[in-house]
């Protein structure tokens, strides 16, 4: 591979070295079946939007507010880079049984948080259910509700914005809580995902997608070929159960340190390293340094607050993302707990998922940060905005 160009596509920000189709930006509305909210039990016809520029099509369901599809036309030949499924009974029939969490906003908490209980305000908090180890994992989930849509369009992005609102006491996390996800596409190759909630008590929040990439295309090899760049001098170490101990450790000199392009296979099986051997992989927060930047041309919301969060390019399709993000973290997991290859699970147009066919790349606030007061806060106070964004960038790099 030559990572020469790359680079320098990197320091471009990969705007000259894009595939760019008419620029026309569109937006079309699809039935996608009859949805059963997972709190509610109301049942209701739930749609599937697609966003696009000529180049890219995302597509996103008010059903969990999933990120189902990211296309790209590459000479008029399409590639989905997202691991999904075909319709809402696919998401539904995940809930109850593998639980992937593939493309949604996963919970009000994404990520762990240790025994299921934090303390805020003076007051100890319980969640319920139990549902890791005696620890709870995507806390108060929103992947299985249906979201009020709406369409946004303005000068350079056009979307839909996607909002729910979940009780006080669901799951045992106090607030009425309004969250709204928006996701908006430009001319330029660029997804937005801007995240904004209101609570009437205070509470705490880490809100995140959980998308699953493959840039070989979905369902076609294991992410183990791909090369990753991370932002990112430290991790969060964790404990067995994957709960972070509270310290800040340095990537250099581990299988963590992709501080230059590293093919994410090389280490991952690196069974003398703990962190690997709990997480089978990768599968672990990432503490990002504060370098400020955006993609060029693009239109974020929160300018001032972006900074470059991952690179991640496949050298068999050249497709690469460039990723930027308000967030403090970027959980970095390689769906080590997908099912074997004997076993897949079936997704879009027949595709077969299996073990590390996916990389998710969580923009987040660290694990367990409502126990751990060293961490960036995660409590969002009675009244106040809660407000984060990252911002993708979709390029094709052609090798020479």
């Amino acid at each position: 591979m030559k990572m020469k160009l790359i680079s320098i596509c990197l320091l471009m920000v990969l705007f000259t070295c894009s595939t760019f189709g008419d620029n026309t930006l569109t937006i079309k509305k699809d039935k996608f079946g009859v949805g059963v909210d997972q709190r509610t039990s109301e049942k209701k016809e739930v749609y599937l939007y697609t966003i696009s520029n000529g180049f890219i099509s995302i597509k996103v369901s008010n059903y969990g507010a999933v990120l189902q599809s990211v296309i790209l036309s590459d000479r008029g030949k399409p590639t989905d880079i997202i691991l999904g499924y075909d319709d809402v009974e696919g998401y539904m029939k995940d809930i109850k049984t593998v639980k992937t969490f593939f493309g949604a906003i996963p919970a009000r908490y994404a990520n762990r948080i240790a025994k299921g209980q934090f303390k805020l305000d003076g007051k100890t908090y319980n969640l319920e259910p139990k549902n890791d180890n005696g620890n709870v994992l995507h806390g108060g989930p929103l992947n299985g509700l249906i979201w009020k849509p709406k369409r946004i369009k303005s000068k350079n992005k056009i979307g839909v914005e996607f909002s729910v609102t979940t009780p006080s006491g669901y799951w045992g996390f106090p607030g009425k809580l309004t969250v709204s996800v928006a996701y908006l596409l430009d001319r330029n190759n660029n997804m937005y995902i801007e995240y904004e909630a209101k609570s009437d008590k205070d509470t705490v929040i880490n809100l995140t997608n959980h998308a699953y990439f493959n840039l070989n295309g979905q369902g076609n090899e294991e992410i183990t070929n791909h090369y990753l760049k991370l932002y990112a001098d430290k991790i969060t170490p964790v404990n067995s159960n994957l709960i972070p101990t509270g310290e800040l450790k340095k990537v250099e000199n581990s299988p963590f340190d992709f501080l230059n392009f590293k093919q994410i296979g090389k280490d991952i099986n690196e069974k003398s390293n703990d962190q690997i051997k709990y997480a089978l992989g990768y599968d672990i927060n990432f503490v990002l340094q504060k370098i400020k930047g955006k993609p060029i041309h693009s239109y974020p919301k929160y300018p001032d607050l972006l900074k470059y969060a991952a690179v991640v390019y496949s050298p068999k399709t050249g497709i690469q993302i460039d990723l930027f993000t308000t967030q403090p973290g970027v959980q970095v997991y390689t769906g080590n707990h997908l099912p074997s290859k004997d076993e897949p699970i079936s997704g879009k147009d027949n595709k077969k998922y299996w073990f590390r066919t996916g990389l998710a790349l969580e923009t987040q606030h660290y694990p367990d940060s409502p126990n751990l007061l060293s961490f960036p806060s995660t409590t969002l106070k009675a009244g106040q905005k809660f407000a984060q964004e990252s911002v993708y960038h979709f390029s094709i790099t052609k090798e020479g």
